[in-house]
């Protein structure tokens, strides 16, 4: 299931008058940096009881929530002023969702609140392939008008990173796992051993 959150005039705490928390510059660049496979640092997601404080800022931290459910739930959260912007927000999200053929996913990327253009944006695809358990997550440059902007030389659309090409060789790669086993029963408080039944 992929989430796309629609919201008029969404601001996030960061670029409210509260000037503290979440902004759009901090997706952004985000998803560049991860994009890039540079350090990426993750955007001031609001966390906790987001219910409990009833102020101005408690407000902003729902705006955020409700910005970050667009964006980890793998679509994006879209802000919009006018009936247009509203058309744009649903027209990308609808023509994110169109596969190619092997796709198992698809979403763009972009400035949220600007919807102009789709130039210089990406459409990210995942691709799974049931037969030999393999896939990958691709990234294509946009054009203003959506379509593919790179091609290659067979005139297929030519991805701008791939997370296979970027995957070190087998023997290359490090797989990290819990070591210590607990053996305390579930339930068990820490340190106590479980009581034994009787007879």
């Amino acid at each position: 299931m992929t989430t796309y959150t629609i919201g008029w005039g969404l601001t996030p705490s960061g670029d409210s008058p509260l000037k503290k928390g979440l902004t759009w510059a901090q997706i952004e660049k985000y998803n560049s940096d991860w994009l890039a496979g540079n350090p990426a640092t993750p955007p001031q997601w609001a966390t906790g009881n987001l219910n409990l404080d009833g102020s101005d800022a408690g407000d902003a931290r729902r705006v955020d929530d409700f910005i970050r459910a667009g964006f980890t739930g793998g679509g994006r959260a879209y802000s919009v002023y006018s009936g247009e912007d509203v058309r744009r927000a649903l027209d990308n999200a609808l023509s994110s969702m169109v596969g190619s053929g092997n796709d198992a996913g698809v979403a763009v990327s972009g400035n949220s609140n600007e919807f102009q253009t789709l130039q210089g944006q990406y459409k990210y695809t995942t691709e799974y392939q049931t037969a030999d358990n393999s896939g990958d997550i691709k990234a294509f440059a946009l054009n203003a008008d959506g379509a593919n902007a790179v091609f290659d030389d067979a005139g297929k659309p030519k991805p701008a990173w791939s997370a296979n090409a970027r995957m070190p060789a087998v023997d290359k790669r490090t797989i990290l796992a819990l070591s210590n086993y607990d053996p305390t029963p579930p339930g068990t408080p820490s340190g106590r051993r479980s009581p034994t039944a009787p007879g």
